[in-house]
């Protein structure tokens, strides 16, 4: 599906809570373009409610869609600074 993809870019406004699909969304994509051997490139935005941090880490036995990576409720990052944070984690898997 990728073969003829030159890069993938991620556009999305995040709230920066654990509890929204569209960091396990980026995070899936990173590792499609990880294996494709592709550019993946985050539109950083501004993390509308500031550098916050509150909530308890995701447990490993509660892994989910919803809760892809062990950060708190409330994580603080922007969604580059996430992405940036899913590598340097090896959160991306095989």
């Amino acid at each position: 599906m990728l073969r003829d993809v030159d890069a993938i870019v991620f556009d999305l406004q995040d709230v920066g809570t654990r509890f929204y699909t569209y960091i396990s969304t980026m995070g899936l994509a990173m590792r499609a373009a990880d294996r494709a051997d592709l550019r993946f490139v985050v539109l950083d935005r501004p993390n509308p409610i500031g550098g916050d941090v509150a909530g308890f880490i995701r447990e490993a036995d509660q892994e989910s869609f919803v809760g892809q990576y062990p950060i708190p409720a409330v994580y603080g990052l922007t969604g580059g600074e996430l992405a940036q944070a899913i590598v340097g984690e090896r959160w991306l898997g095989d």
